[in-house]
């Protein structure tokens, strides 16, 4: 890696359709359980797929009825918002700021910004054009969450919102951890948050992209994926300040690499180029080899396009390894959450792991032919006393990135 500065992971907030919160999505993780279910936040009665990992019961009176929401309508904080907040308050739980942190940057990815407002705006600009509310043109920029959020911890460092599709959580990763690195900032606030919104979900139905049924990586009958929301945030920070905070450390972010291939807007590109480019400059950038990889987190959306190639790269990048890393994918548990899913999977598998478990891949029954070259883990979680996870996130454009975690 040749960094002076060490990037560490000391706190933790994840919202996601499992529930709030560390223990939540332990308990949920161990029992395999999934967060898909019918949506509710607007009707999907007319799309082939009804189904997300959709939050339910937002608990709006709990969270939002300090002093910096008087005056401020609830109805009128966004969905993602709220998914953000929720998140955030947990993390700055975990690991509590004080004043010497107020300086400290904001780097979050999202996919869409702000299309929940737009698409609220489109329907009410059918109706009465003239009665269209304001805060909906305000809640359509993209940065006006993060924004929100600075004030309301009151931090006065760089506010960056990242949208780099799928990978936009895990570009804001990297991105926090260089400012720490480069010894711009001693801390950051990163991570990712992603509203469900018809908007979205009528878009991945139109590329049918979206399964009437369940999303099964890596299975010969699978035939898409299955929308999700939620956010995770993590605080980071040089390990020589957690050292001497004394707070815990969860895991330290060891690599990093990013990789455009340009090959076709929705399409991966099948000889793998940018997915096996993006996990070799991880690890050279880690300093690891890939025989120290204990678990890779597959992207895995469950499409006939995707996996396959996925499954290819990481085939090439540990096929010279004795021991081959287990892989799992989580999106039959969360859904795709697109611009949180790195942060997301992070999360969940960094807090799985450190109970010496990874979940299984939900819904799988028979392996594609193409990808049974690689190690699942299926049936049931894994019990393994691994250190060393590698995250996978692949967007739209060929926008390849992938992160490497190391536990104590």
């Amino acid at each position: 890696m040749g960094n002076s500065k060490r990037v560490v992971l000391t706190g933790i907030g994840i919202v996601t359709a499992l529930g709030i919160g560390k223990d939540t999505h332990i308990d949920a993780l161990r029992q395999c359980n999934s967060g898909i279910s019918n949506i509710t936040s607007f009707d999907a009665s007319g799309y082939s797929c009804k189904n997300a990992g959709e939050v339910k019961n937002i608990p709006l009176n709990e969270w939002f009825s300090d002093n910096f929401f008087d005056g401020r309508k609830v109805s009128n904080i966004t969905r993602g918002a709220k998914l953000l907040f929720l998140a955030t308050n947990e993390a700055l739980q975990d690991r509590p700021i004080h004043s010497n942190f107020i300086s400290c940057p904001i780097v979050l990815g999202n996919t869409l910004g702000g299309m929940e407002s737009a698409t609220e705006y489109y329907k009410q600009l059918q109706g009465n054009p003239s009665n269209v509310r304001f805060s909906l043109i305000k809640n359509m920029l993209a940065y006006k969450e993060a924004t929100l959020l600075s004030k309301r911890y009151n931090l006065t460092g760089q506010v960056i919102t990242v949208s780099n599709t799928c990978s936009s959580s895990a570009s804001a990763i990297g991105m926090g951890r260089r400012m720490i690195i480069r010894g711009r900032y001693p801390y950051a606030i990163v991570g990712g948050y992603e509203p469900l919104c018809e908007f979205t979900h009528s878009g991945f139905c139109s590329l049918h992209a979206i399964t009437s049924t369940t999303c099964k990586p890596f299975d010969m009958n699978r035939d898409g994926m299955v929308l999700g929301e939620g956010a995770a945030i993590l605080f980071i920070e040089d390990m020589q300040n957690a050292i001497k905070d004394n707070v815990n450390i969860y895991a330290e972010i060891v690599g990093y690499g990013e990789y455009l291939d340009t090959y076709h807007l929705t399409k991966p590109n099948p000889s793998s180029e940018g997915a096996i480019a993006a996990m070799q400059m991880a690890l050279r950038d880690s300093e690891l080899t890939p025989d120290d990889i204990d678990v890779v987190i597959a992207h895995a959306t469950a499409t006939e396009a995707n996996d396959p190639v996925e499954a290819y790269a990481i085939e090439k990048v540990f096929q010279e390894c004795r021991k081959k890393p287990f892989v799992t994918a989580l999106k039959p548990i969360f859904g795709h959450t697109l611009g949180a899913a790195s942060s997301i999977e992070a999360t969940a598998s960094i807090l799985a792991l450190k109970n010496g478990f990874i979940p299984p891949i939900l819904n799988h029954h028979i392996t594609d032919d193409r990808c049974k070259d690689i190690s699942l883990v299926l049936g049931k979680p894994l019990e393994i006393k691994g250190k060393v996870i590698l995250v996978n996130s692949f967007g739209f454009g060929g926008l390849n990135v992938c992160i490497i975690y190391r536990l104590p």
